[in-house]
């Protein structure tokens, strides 16, 4: 009589396949995780982009038209009526905005210029200090409450900060010029003076935001990589070159971005030092001016979407910069 032979139980759990029941439960507690922000996010974020890149399409006035001569020789459209009205409006926005307005060629050109240099005298201000910082010199604690004051002020306060310093009449600059003999500046009737004094300001705020990030990064920076570039003879200027630099490069793409898109949105800076000069005005202010002193807010919403559109392009080239530098 054949004895039938049972095979021993396993104690060991087989493995369930991929894509099975577990995996669905565990994407669903994931997704219930982010889901509060992901719902927060779509209600500040998503959903006010979709709704101006709508009022772009349309014919959207509040009320009472303001400034109605000015918008006029801007060259927009007010709608004279006194009561709020939407009606659809085309691509009318759009080709006035991308053919036939120069203040908008202006006001970009303007944003490209100060957003470019604010970003790179404030990136290699913030590494500046930074580096000063690490060195352990005395002092260092008054010196890090200076570089850091302004990021604990607003925009309209380091304006007039600024606005004072570069006073016609009155200013320090003007005044250390005066003495080296170059003349006054005029920095308020100068277009390119009052955007100089503009992006100078922007730095400055971007500076001090920016060092703690990059006094932060230069701790995490390999104390192996500089002892061995040590022994093989590198100074303080090589070991700077090729041990700290390619080490920060991540952080510093970071810090770019982050300081470009910023600065693109510094109304307040804008409205305490430039306040309404056209010449020097930038896209955030040109929005602004169009929304709520001339009543054209369906013409500032597709302003708005140019600077959404072009934010989220850099965003885009500095994450994927950030990460090809970080997998390299």
């Amino acid at each position: 009589m054949a004895l039938a032979v049972r095979r021993p139980r396993s104690t060991v759990h087989e493995a369930r396949p991929r894509g099975a029941v577990g995996g669905w439960h565990e994407h669903l507690a994931a997704y219930s995780l982010i889901a509060p922000a992901l719902a927060v996010l779509t209600l500040y974020v998503f959903v006010p982009i979709g709704y101006t890149l709508w009022i772009s399409f349309q014919d959207l006035h509040l009320g009472v038209a303001t400034y109605t001569g000015a918008a006029h020789a801007a060259g927009g459209y007010v709608n004279p009526n006194a009561r709020t009205g939407t009606t659809f409006f085309g691509l009318r926005n759009w080709t006035h905005l991308l053919g036939a307005d120069p203040v908008f060629k202006l006001a970009l050109r303007n944003t490209a210029v100060m957003t470019g240099g604010a970003t790179l005298l404030g990136t290699a201000g913030a590494l500046a200090a930074a580096l000063l910082l690490s060195a352990r010199l005395p002092l260092l604690g008054l010196f890090r409450t200076a570089y850091f004051f302004p990021a604990a002020i607003s925009q309209v306060v380091a304006g007039l900060v600024f606005l004072w310093l570069f006073d016609e009449n009155f200013g320090l600059v003007n005044h250390l010029l005066g003495g080296l003999g170059l003349g006054p500046i005029y920095w308020q009737d100068d277009a390119r003076a009052l955007l100089a004094c503009l992006t100078l300001a922007a730095s400055w705020l971007t500076a001090s935001y920016n060092l703690p990030v990059f006094a932060a990064a230069l701790r995490n920076v390999p104390q192996a990589l500089r002892e061995a570039a040590a022994l093989d003879g590198a100074g303080g200027l090589n070991q700077f070159r090729h041990v700290t630099l390619p080490s920060l490069r991540p952080v510093t793409w970071f810090v770019a971005v982050s300081a470009l898109v910023a600065t693109s949105q510094m109304l307040g800076l804008y409205d305490a030092l430039a306040q309404d000069a056209v010449e020097s005005s930038t896209l955030v202010k040109y929005m602004f001016a169009r929304a709520f002193y001339y009543n054209d807010v369906d013409y500032a919403g597709a302003i708005g979407c140019v600077l959404i559109v072009g934010l989220t392009a850099v965003a885009l080239v500095g994450l994927w910069t950030t990460e090809r530098g970080a997998s390299a």
